[in-house]
């Protein structure tokens, strides 16, 4: 797995510069299985959030911002390149919540066997990205 990550949750960030990014991600391994689970009460809050994945090979550069007065971003060129090699990916999880609730908040399970991935959220809070 190769990642970047920016995350701004209620606090003000000026400006995000990074250069060309190249990423290579590659999975040759036998079989990923994954049987987890998560079991709360209540989840609430701004971001809140509950994930349970099985991943063969992953690429990721993202930005997320919440709530949060955010500058300008800016990101080079981007290149990736994942491979998931003869692997199946098995993901038999479970997530049981009473409620969810918060700006932002999430609750995800995923199986993926090769992904190249560049997101920008920008939730509730002015912003601007530029390449």
């Amino acid at each position: 797995m190769a990642t970047l990550s920016f995350s701004n949750v209620d606090s003000s960030a000026t400006k995000i510069a990074v250069g060309d990014i190249t990423q290579r991600a590659t999975n040759g391994a036998s079989s990923i299985y994954n049987h987890g689970a998560i079991n709360v009460g209540d989840l609430t809050g701004t971001g809140a959030s509950a994930s349970i994945g099985a991943t063969g090979a992953a690429s990721s550069v993202s930005v997320g911002n919440i709530k949060s007065p955010i500058g300008n971003v800016a990101l080079g060129d981007i290149t990736q390149t994942t491979k998931n090699l003869h692997s199946t990916v098995t993901n038999i999880g479970a997530i049981t919540l009473g409620s969810l609730a918060g700006t932002g908040a999430s609750a995800s399970i995923s199986a993926v066997g090769a992904a190249s991935v560049v997101s920008f959220s920008n939730i509730g809070a002015a912003g601007h990205v530029s390449r």
